[in-house]
């Protein structure tokens, strides 16, 4: 039988209450519902032609692919199958032409706007059936404080964690059965418990989206997916990439949907803020008396049993704190500060991360061939938002919602591609926090400021070689003494001579001499 489908946006505060009012008050509840974006629309549009005899599209932009999107409308068209589109915002000048027919009529059976208001819009298309006091009730969804206790806050961080898991999980069904019970009258105490869970794991693990639909970030995903799925603690995640691209965001959702892993400890330690004894009392712990003062202290390997170790900034270890970590990884089994008898690991998953050529690193000698291998298991590349400038909108438009609540328009974030960012998301935020603060809105002028104030700035490359003035042999030679004698720090000149393969007195020689830059 065919059915009467409502597809209504993701994102935004009124896609979801202004879809359960036209469900409610036109419908009676007896249509369906999906969340479909831009990019997906063609797709959505595709499967109604055998399934549906009426497509209510509220909200949903048409700009990204109008020419897929015209297309599929038109098949739907031939097929009788009814389209209206409605929404608070016209179709773009730019690609107004693509959703007209030969004959000049519409490729919709009927398009209802009214300018920045969905419900109003919505409210025009059925004026017999919704009400002002519809709007106004389904309105306060919209508006309602997503930390308060109310029955609107309640429901709108419902909305969010629904949204949450679609974006980061690809669990599309929730969203349209929270939008369900809303138009049903069902009071948020007295939701399905599936919801409640939702709203719950988005409040353990909503701190960190993993935002953006390209090509590369549909891949990062399935990777992680997949990396979630091998359980054995053997399988190890290396995530490399610049700075600000989302390599703990990566990591956190390789633990989340690790079913065995999810409810374990997720734990992390930054490996370039650390020193030798650190290293060692913080990851294997250490017992009363080790050293001055000390007491006995769990490491993160024995707290983070049955759960996941992500270890950042792994390229900056030197070379003993290397050997320990590889000796807990290839052993299994690792001594607290103090302690004699070794403990074995307990299913512990561990992550790294760096933003370094680890390969390029290991050819120098700066680190551990052995090690690599036994971290680079499973291999995700993160790549920086100038290779993927797709992300940009939709990226900013999430940060800009959660610190205003306000939609960034299209000519903001057709200013935001302007820019490759060399600082990535990091760098993409702190723009917008600038112009929340200073209150700007005009966002050409606000690209081209930040240009100017940061063109000084030399921005990290994850494979980008030291940069150096002088290049002359002596100055190569100097360099190459001093890295090489922070690596073995604490060894003696012997030994550090030994690596060289010079004198003792020769190295001691270069050691006096300046570093030249």
């Amino acid at each position: 039988m065919a059915k009467r489908l409502i597809m209504t946006g993701w994102g935004l505060p009124e896609y979801a209450p202004a879809a359960a009012m036209l469900l409610r008050c036109a419908f009676k509840c007896t249509a369906e519902v999906m969340g479909v974006s831009q990019r997906h629309l063609p797709i959505a549009l595709k499967k109604c032609e055998e399934t549906c005899s009426e497509v209510y599209v509220l909200g949903v932009g048409l700009s990204k692919e109008p020419k897929a999107i015209a297309a599929e409308l038109r098949k739907l068209k031939e097929s009788g199958v009814k389209v209206w589109w409605i929404s608070g915002c016209a179709i773009p000048s730019e690609v107004a032409v693509e959703f007209m027919l030969k004959d000049g009529s519409s490729v919709f059976d009927r398009t209802v706007i009214v300018e920045g208001d969905l419900f109003l819009a919505v409210q025009k298309a059925f004026p017999r059936q919704i009400s002002a006091k519809d709007v106004e009730t389904f309105r306060r969804f919209a508006a309602g404080r997503v930390k308060g206790s109310s029955e609107e806050g309640q429901y709108r961080r419902l909305f969010q964690a629904a949204d949450w898991k679609h974006k980061n999980d690809r669990e599309m069904e929730y969203y349209p059965r929270a939008i369900f019970s809303l138009a049903s009258g069902v009071k948020y105490a007295n939701i399905e418990p599936a919801l409640i869970a939702v709203v719950d794991y988005y409040g353990k693990w909503g701190n960190r989206q993993l935002i953006g639909s390209s090509p590369h970030m549909e891949e990062v995903r399935r990777l992680a997916n997949l990396a979630a799925e091998c359980d054995d603690p053997a399988a190890r995640v290396l995530i490399t990439g610049p700075s600000g691209t989302g390599k703990e965001t990566v990591a956190q959702l390789i633990h989340r949907k690790s079913k065995s892993r999810e409810n374990g400890a997720f734990l992390t330690f930054n490996c370039a803020c650390t020193t030798e004894s650190l290293f060692e009392s913080k990851l294997f712990g250490s017992v009363r008396g080790a050293f001055t003062d000390s007491r006995d202290s769990l490491g993160l390997f024995e707290t983070a049993a049955n759960g996941t170790l992500f270890l950042d900034e792994v390229a900056d270890l030197n070379f003993y704190m290397q050997g320990q970590l590889l000796r807990v990884l290839q052993d299994g089994d690792y001594l607290k500060v103090g302690e004699s008898v070794p403990r074995k690991v307990q299913n512990v998953r561990v992550i790294t991360a760096t933003n370094k050529d680890l390969v390029q690193l290991v050819n120098e000698g700066r680190f551990r061939e052995d090690l690599y291998y036994r971290l680079n298991v499973i291999q995700i590349r993160m790549k920086s938002l100038a290779d993927r400038p797709e992300d940009i909108p939709e990226i900013a438009r999430a940060i800009w919602y959660r610190e205003t609540g306000k939609e960034l328009s299209r000519e903001q974030r057709n200013a935001l591609v302007q820019y490759d960012f060399p600082g990535n998301a990091r760098e993409l935020e702190n723009m917008l926090l600038y112009a929340r603060v200073m209150k700007i809105t005009d966002f050409t002028a606000l690209v081209e400021y930040w240009k100017r104030e940061n063109k000084g700035l030399r921005h990290e490359s994850a494979h980008e070689p030291d940069a150096c003035d002088d290049d002359s042999l002596d100055a190569v030679i100097t360099r190459h003494v001093h890295r090489v004698a922070d690596r073995y720090k604490g060894h003696s000149l012997r030994e550090i001579a030994q690596r060289l393969g010079r004198a003792e007195n020769t190295v001691r020689e270069w050691l006096k001499k300046p570093i030249k830059n």
